[in-house]
């Protein structure tokens, strides 16, 4: 299982190492890009930017596609996460 450097902060988990940095590998994504980096703690299954560039996080669900997509907006809402 990998985990994020955000979720091992956010949630002062111990025992966990960082697999990768989410901020660092959405700026490797496109518009209409993705990547398949997954992580156990906050949940998601890959990475996917719309045509406007909005990360979203790919969440495994019984729809069609095996997951919904979950705005990075959202996902630092959930943390408690303030934005500028």
């Amino acid at each position: 299982m990998a985990y994020s450097q955000e979720f091992i902060t956010w949630t002062n988990a111990t025992g966990l190492t960082a697999d990768f940095v989410i901020e660092s590998e959405s700026e490797k994504i496109p518009p209409n890009g993705s990547n398949e980096l997954s992580c156990a703690g906050i949940g998601f299954s890959g990475m996917t930017k719309n045509n406007d560039g909005l990360l979203q996080m790919k969440v495994p669900s019984s729809a069609p596609e095996g997951y919904d997509l979950i705005t990075w907006y959202s996902i630092l809402d959930r943390y408690g996460i303030k934005t500028l």
